[in-house]
């Protein structure tokens, strides 16, 4: 009996991760109860919002893969894409790229991964647009991290390289 209560206490905090279609939101989306976040999952990239909101303003952080490329040459844009959703993983696919991601009790994971290597030698860049309401963005070179702040100046968000 025990058992049986432990394994199922255990699918249910499982699914508070998984991934789903949510039609009146036109989008993927995705809670996490671990850090109070829920993701909203887009053809180029996510936007991050509070789970629960407590504050007042509520805020959110979109962040989106523009292009990529090498430095010096053309870039490559994000085209049309194609979804593939298991539980608390997602990937999206577009031509010449994949997006994947993985909600867990530790956070979001973001994976880019290039199918082919882009023309030119040099450092591979990513042009990434970041778009927030109700907190701000700040870089930490210490810890090559950009995070979002609350108003009470609390770390809301990171987002590492």
């Amino acid at each position: 009996m025990e058992e049986d209560f432990t394994r199922i206490s255990d699918q249910i905090k499982q699914s508070e991760y998984e991934i789903r279609w949510q039609q009146e939101a036109g989008a993927y989306m995705a809670p996490n109860r671990a850090h109070n976040l829920r993701f909203s999952f887009h053809d180029d990239g996510v936007t991050v919002t509070p789970r629960k909101t407590t504050e007042t303003p509520s805020w959110l952080a979109s962040v989106s893969l523009v292009s990529y490329g090498r430095v010096g040459f053309p870039s490559h844009n994000i085209e049309a894409s194609s979804w593939s959703i298991t539980q608390n993983t997602a990937e999206v696919q577009s031509s010449g790229l994949n997006i994947g991601y993985r909600n867990d009790k530790d956070g979001l994971r973001q994976d880019f991964l290039i199918q082919e290597k882009p023309a030119g030698k040099g450092m591979l860049r990513l042009d990434l647009l970041t778009e927030h309401r109700g907190v701000t963005m700040n870089v930490d070179a210490t810890e090559n991290i950009v995070f979002f702040a609350n108003a009470k100046e609390e770390k809301v968000m990171r987002y590492s390289g």
